[in-house]
């Protein structure tokens, strides 16, 4: 696949991050048909947390420990890859804030044996100030969102 040409910016600041660091990418608004052509583009396996582990969960999902992104993103990391943890606010969303801000702030500074890139869109007010890791984008840089793309982040 050919990166998308809003990915540029993104690809050469991803490139200068260390590859054992978690980044989080700060999106201006819900839009999982970027997310998903971001881990296209930079060669990431996509695991989207809400779907493959809190949906078969159904009403229990929400008393999950935000231990299991970490565990989630482990599971991907014994492959060898790197790893998009899609949908990590699905659990951040019912946790207290400082929890929230706990884990954000340990995943980021934690050690990762593969590179881990949390999209975020909810609560980038909550990331710690790391400019190094953490990254905004802009609703400028990024295509426009049609009606089928909309409809299709509400599955």
């Amino acid at each position: 696949m050919t990166a998308p040409s809003w990915f540029t910016r993104l690809a050469q600041w991803l490139e200068t991050r260390p590859p054992g660091r978690a980044v989080a990418v700060c999106f201006p608004s819900y839009r999982p048909d970027l997310v998903t052509d971001l881990a296209m583009a930079a060669g990431l396996n996509l695991v989207d947390f809400r779907k493959t582990v809190m949906q078969p969960m159904g009403w229990q999902a929400g008393q999950l420990p935000l231990s299991s992104l970490n565990e989630a993103a482990n599971a991907v990391h014994a492959t060898g890859t790197g790893v998009v943890l899609m949908n990590a606010e699905a659990l951040l969303a019912v946790s207290p804030a400082a929890e929230r801000r706990r884990w954000l702030a340990d995943t980021l500074a934690h050690e990762w044996p593969h590179r881990l890139v949390l999209p975020i869109a909810l609560f980038a007010h909550e990331l710690p100030d790391l400019p190094e890791q953490v990254t905004h984008l802009a609703p400028a840089e990024l295509p426009a969102e049609s009606l089928l793309t909309r409809l299709g982040s509400l599955s």
